[in-house]
């Protein structure tokens, strides 16, 4: 699966130390460094690679763009090679024979000398799975690539993909030596100890108690160093309420609190919702039992168009123009819509419950979806309530009702895009 750009940037930042331990304990006397051993395919490729690296610095201003970018590529491939080398490796008698093995040791060591928990240790060895297996991937495609220019030097193309090894033959032969774990036909390996060990320290930390770091005494808590009185942390949740309120003050065209007044109520005592209604698309605003809700059409828009100095402010004098709203306007509101719902976030995180997962409350809907909840994957449903005090419940229905059609409109004209979204917290909206 995909992951994300920080996940993707971690993971890469450990190879990076990996590599880094090699090049740097490479020079080192035998009785000084880690006692890891270079196989001889695996030292052929670290000088290479060393060789190549020193001889494209060398040569950074004299040679030409084609020859930089050749050797580049051969750079590339050979750290390729090099890295399933290290990947590769059976070892005899003790597992720090291996470089990665020797490596994540090291990384396991704290400033201070002591060892990384658990919860560090095994997402280095996530990181060194999951890119093992991009690279094994990628270097069995590389060679598949090689081997069909090879075969087109005296064959046709259609002819050369034809007798060429197959991608699913390059890849098993690789995943049965030295991807998965041991089984009867095969010798303990990097990857079996990789495995072994982050089952382990996974286990050990979803059944270790984590020590305590918060402290409540009274109506004072203290986590670590800080520490918060409940009346002070209530007048934060206030203090954050007021500010997403300002927030859609400004997506409302009203401005303060008494700009409020002009504002359509809403009718909480006649607001009807049908959970069991599945229809895609569906919310409360599609229920034809909420006429109040017509009230509301086209508020912000009346607000612009009623208002000389908004309608300066928004409305472009060209009837030709595709988007009749101005740059400027619009990336305003757009800033507005982005810190209203970053105090929502804050204050539903807070004020709704117990504090939810990121993937839970980052994935919260406000209609309904062709995949609700994953209920077309498992057969079975998955909600999970979540209720918010009155006064930050009229912040999200006045959003939703009044401010969100108007700013999906306009998306819509500016990107062109044709569909809404159904998240609360998605990029486009």
């Amino acid at each position: 699966g995909r992951m994300e750009d920080d996940t993707w940037a971690k993971y890469k930042e450990v190879y990076r130390k990996l590599l880094c331990f090699l090049q740097r304990t490479q020079d080192w006397d035998d009785n000084d460094r880690p006692p890891y051993e270079l196989t001889e395919k695996q030292g052929d490729l670290f000088d290479a690679f060393e060789d190549a690296a020193e001889e494209h610095t060398r040569g950074q201003g004299r040679i030409s763009k084609a020859e930089q970018q050749a050797q580049e590529d051969r750079i590339d491939r050979l750290c390729l090679d090099m890295i399933v080398a290290l990947l590769d490796h059976q070892y005899r008698d003790t597992p720090y024979e291996s470089t990665l093995i020797s490596g994540l040791a090291v990384l396991g060591i704290r400033e201070d000398g002591g060892w990384v928990g658990p919860g560090d240790s095994t997402p280095q060895y996530s990181a060194v799975i999951k890119i093992a297996r991009i690279l094994v991937v990628y270097q069995s495609v590389v060679e598949r690539e090689d081997e069909v220019r090879a075969l087109r030097r005296r064959i046709s193309r259609e002819a050369a993909e034809e007798a060429a090894t197959g991608l699913f033959t390059i890849l098993r032969a690789k995943v049965e030596r030295f991807m998965t774990v041991v089984s009867e036909r095969s010798k303990p390996g990097v990857m079996d100890w990789i495995f072994d060990t982050r089952t382990y320290g996974m286990r050990i930390q979803f059944t270790t108690p984590s020590s305590g770091v918060v402290d409540w005494t009274g109506d004072r808590v203290t986590y670590q160093r800080m520490r918060i009185g409940m009346n002070e942390l209530g007048d934060m949740m206030h203090e954050a309420a007021r500010e997403t309120k300002k927030a859609l003050g400004e997506l409302l065209m009203v401005g303060d609190d008494d700009g409020f007044r002009a504002v359509p109520a809403i009718e909480w005592a006649q607001l009807e919702d049908d959970h069991s209604d599945e229809t895609v698309d569906y919310s409360f605003l599609q229920d034809d039992r909420n006429g109040w809700l017509a009230r509301g059409d086209g508020w912000v828009r009346q607000q612009i168009t009623g208002q000389a100095g908004k309608r300066a402010e928004w409305i472009i004098d060209d009837s030709s123009s595709r988007v009749p709203y101005r740059a400027e306007a619009v990336r305003r509101y757009g800033g507005a819509v982005e810190r209203f719902r970053e105090g929502m976030l804050i204050l539903m995180h807070m004020l709704g419950g117990m504090p939810a997962r990121s993937w839970e409350i980052m994935g919260i809907r406000h209609m309904n979806t062709e995949n609700g909840g994953g209920y077309r994957r498992t057969g079975e449903v998955k909600v999970i309530y979540r209720y918010v005090p009155r006064e930050v419940g009229e912040l999200l229905v006045w959003y939703l009702w009044l401010a969100l059609p108007f700013w999906q409109q306009v998306q819509g004209m500016v990107k062109g895009a044709d569909r809404p979204s159904a998240f609360f917290w998605a990029d486009e909206i």
